[in-house]
């Protein structure tokens, strides 16, 4: 009988030790599936910060694309309003010499500015008013006289005449 007693020990060890090593065994499962959770719950949030950064991806080229398409056509307006300018102070400048060589040819200091450009065309209107006037004249002794006031040039007649 004494034997009995360290079989019965061991036993009971054995017993204790199957059921620390059941519930071991348990919490290993448990935190398997915890990890597997995790695992899983973590590739859906990859998948879906992946779908967005292809979609703000998508729109990055789109939007790159437009604005390529937007400074192409700023520069085709730049393009054309530097032209445009040119063209514009080429003409200024040539309204602005007609008008000095008007009033040169008058005798008179022009005294309109460059920048004013309606009273330099307001002039320039009126000397060719007078200078229609005197084609109209000049086509009248034409037709009367059979010549005109180019040949009398610096004549007494064409003092007279004018």
């Amino acid at each position: 009988m004494p034997r009995r007693k360290p079989i019965t020990k061991l036993v009971l060890a054995q017993v204790e030790i199957s059921a620390v090593e059941q519930q071991k065994i348990l919490e290993i499962e448990e935190i398997r599936q915890n990890l597997f959770k995790a695992t899983k719950t973590a590739l859906h949030i990859i998948t879906g910060l992946n779908n967005d950064l292809s979609e703000l991806l998508t729109q990055y080229v789109a939007a790159k694309e437009e604005g390529l398409r937007w400074e192409k056509s700023v520069t085709v307006v730049k393009s054309y309003m530097v032209e445009s300018e040119a063209s514009v102070n080429c003409l200024l400048d040539a309204i602005n010499h007609v008008y000095i060589l008007l009033r040169k040819r008058r005798g008179v200091t022009p005294k309109a500015p460059r920048g004013d450009v309606e009273t330099q065309l307001d002039h320039i209107k009126e000397e060719i008013e007078i200078l229609h006037e005197v084609r109209k004249l000049a086509a009248a002794k034409m037709a009367n006289d059979g010549h005109s006031l180019c040949a009398e040039k610096g004549t007494e007649r064409r003092k007279a005449a004018l």
